[in-house]
């Protein structure tokens, strides 16, 4: 990550190629990038771990080359959070470091989240598209009435566009959100510190908006009703305790 300040900073970094004045480029330090800066070495460098900057946008290989232009809405905001963390850091525990440098990410993340979504790189393929729209599906899997309209709206592409791309990844999209809401239901229902919530309560948290068709759908998936499944997940449960309290007697 480079955040650049007013001078100007020539950048190559695959088939990005660049010469602009202010902006934050980021880089992946681990492969070849041309920098040059024939104004003078005016630049801050932030350095961060990939797993942690995939955790908040995703596969980054997508974005690497990419600069935010000063232009862009978050670049203020997210200039003079860096510059503030840098200025201030000395005052700071290392608790509070880590902290302040999560939300750095948080924000240098939205940022190129936008500038993705404003001018959506030619290097995005179907699968990156794809990877996002699930990654979005599953932070909002208990929305009730999620629809790939929101989706779509998400990610700033049609609907159209976002279910060509899943099939020609062979994936559906709602069938896959069902699945997930399915699977998030069944784990809720197997926990028995659940027992006492209302069945339909955990539907409505898994973001199903008819209990029957919640019911319906389980059934056909796991052979058994929720009430079915959780009725014998308790008795397992009040079985193991008894041989646990039968050892002990022993």
């Amino acid at each position: 990550m480079i955040l650049q300040s007013q001078r100007r900073f020539n950048l190559s970094h695959g088939p990005h190629r660049q010469s602009t004045l202010g902006g934050i480029s980021l880089l992946n330090n681990v492969q070849p990038f041309l920098g040059a800066h024939p104004e003078g070495l005016d630049i801050i460098n932030v350095f961060i771990p990939r797993t942690v900057f995939e955790n908040a946008i995703g596969p980054v290989k997508h974005v690497v080359g990419l600069t935010l232009d000063p232009a862009q809405t978050t670049f203020p905001i997210i200039s003079s959070y860096l510059q503030s963390l840098i200025e201030h850091s000395t005052f700071l525990t290392p608790a509070r470091k880590a902290r302040m440098a999560a939300v750095a990410v948080e924000l240098i993340a939205a940022g190129f989240g936008e500038r993705m979504e404003q001018d959506p790189p030619q290097s995005l393929s179907g699968a990156a598209l794809l990877d996002r729209a699930q990654t979005f599906i599953a932070d909002h899997i208990g929305a009730e009435g999620l629809s790939m309209e929101d989706v779509a709206a998400a990610l700033n592409l049609s609907v159209r566009r976002l279910q060509e791309v899943a099939s020609a990844e062979n994936i559906s999209l709602m069938d896959w959100m069902g699945e997930r809401r399915l699977q998030l239901a069944h784990a809720k229902l197997a926990d028995v510190a659940n027992s006492v919530m209302p069945v339909g309560l955990i539907a409505y948290h898994c973001g199903f908006v008819s209990q029957a068709h919640f019911s319906r759908r389980f059934k056909e998936r796991f052979g058994q009703t929720p009430t079915e499944f959780r009725a014998s997940i308790i008795a397992d449960h009040s079985r193991d305790r008894a041989g646990v309290r039968l050892l002990k007697r022993r």
